[in-house]
């Protein structure tokens, strides 16, 4: 059954993606540079810099086990976690600029794949995660974060135990 379901799911996918039509980025360079600047910004904890490269109305979907959260407050915890003494740092990965020309995903995006290194609960955790930017206007409006928060957590010393049948 579960085989089933992920073959369904995988035609549905397949059938969206042709659907739509991927188009060259006339603001490639633009937007690459906005998702720079936030990079810089945020390692720096510069979060007026930070705060300037998003739309007003900017959305964060996934960064910390949170549903979503707005610009401001993405930006109050960040700040919050650097000032509890977390470090960070970022790998150079690629980043890939995208112009969706029509569907429900229409516009410049930007996604990144790369590794972060911070600290939780006192301990180096090293993590890959993905990160895509949705961009109007050479700004940064919605951020969607994908990363595997078990493996932070397990990092940090936690641990899992199965449920009893």
């Amino acid at each position: 059954m579960r085989n089933l379901f992920f073959i369904a799911a995988l035609l549905c996918a397949s059938v969206n993606i042709a659907s739509a039509q991927v188009v060259a980025h006339d603001n490639a360079e633009r937007d690459l540079k906005t998702v720079q600047d936030a990079r810089s910004a945020y390692l720096k904890g510069d979060w007026a810099a930070l705060q300037a490269l998003l739309t007003p109305n900017a959305m964060a979907y996934g960064v910390a086990g949170r549903d979503s959260l707005t610009g401001t407050e993405l930006i109050q915890y960040w700040k919050t976690e650097r000032e509890s003494g977390v470090t960070v740092a970022l790998g150079k990965g690629p980043v890939l600029p995208l112009n969706m020309a029509d569907g429900p995903q229409k516009g410049d995006w930007v996604f990144e794949w790369n590794q972060h290194t911070t600290t939780k609960d006192g301990k180096k955790v090293v993590f890959p995660f993905h990160l895509v930017y949705s961009m109007k206007e050479g700004k940064i409006a919605r951020l969607f974060y994908y990363y595997n928060e078990a493996a932070i957590m397990k990092q940090a010393g936690w641990k899992f135990t199965p449920p009893n049948k």
